[in-house]
């Protein structure tokens, strides 16, 4: 849903089932996610560097829960230990900043002990 200048997510729980704690494992395999710049293939070189994530390196991290995945005719596997033929991988950037707080999280216990 957009509404007004940001982003909103449905995020009541009276509407929410199966609610579990994330394992907070993950919060070191997202700071094992390197950010990258790139550009698209389709664009030239003259065209401003994007920067994020690549899709299939969270997957191989085991953080397919920030990955969607969409129907594309005609794109090949290039990795046979994660692409799959015809479907893209994107990146849900709303869900990254779920696992940056379980690493903040992870990392105030550890201060604390210290």
């Amino acid at each position: 849903m957009l509404a007004g200048a940001g982003f909103y997510t449905t995020s009541d729980k009276r509407i929410k089932t199966n609610i579990e704690p994330i394992d907070e494992s993950v919060g070191d395999s997202i700071l094992d996610l390197s950010p990258v710049q790139y550009r698209y293939k389709s664009q030239g070189g003259d065209v401003p560097l994007q920067i994020g994530y690549i899709a299939q390196d969270a997957i191989k991290l085991g953080l397919g829960s920030i990955v969607n995945f969409t129907d594309r005719a005609g794109l090949d596997v290039e990795d046979e230990s994660v692409d799959l033929k015809d479907i893209m991988f994107s990146m849900d950037y709303s869900k990254v900043c779920v696992l940056l707080h379980v690493a903040i999280r992870n990392q105030a216990k550890k201060n604390s002990r210290a």
